[in-house]
């Protein structure tokens, strides 16, 4: 029998996201799903199951490292060490660059860099 294989993606909130926890799921992957968006959060959770894996929906914003960090210990404690891990959450401001305000350029750094650096660096189980 073959051993279930955890694996976590930011941003399945969104349809790239959402279509790649679905596919993970098919694939024989028990899957966390992360996203700051509850309601989109929890479409995708339902798309996995019903794929048949295990899956575990965390409303986590990818700026606080500490909350990524708790999410990664949940996802272990719930499926068991991390095999894959999908860094898929982006924010992108929608003006020129030369228009977006400093506060929206710092989002799109927590969110497009540093939270990309975070979570492979967390402890993933054995």
């Amino acid at each position: 029998m073959k051993q279930p294989r955890a694996a976590l993606v930011t941003g399945a909130g969104g349809a790239l996201g959402r279509a790649t926890a679905v596919r993970l799921a098919a694939d024989g992957h028990d899957v966390a799903v992360l996203d700051h968006d509850a309601e989109s959060l929890e479409h995708t959770a339902a798309l996995v199951e019903k794929a048949g894996a295990r899956v575990l929906a965390l409303g986590t914003d990818l700026r606080d490292a500490p909350a990524v960090a708790a999410a990664v210990e949940r996802t272990v404690t719930a499926l068991g060490p991390l095999r894959v891990l999908v860094n898929n959450a982006a924010v992108y401001p929608s003006r020129a660059f030369l228009d977006v305000p400093l506060a929206d350029y710092e989002e799109v750094v927590a969110v497009n860099q540093r939270a990309y650096w975070a979570p492979p660096r967390l402890p993933r189980g054995t």
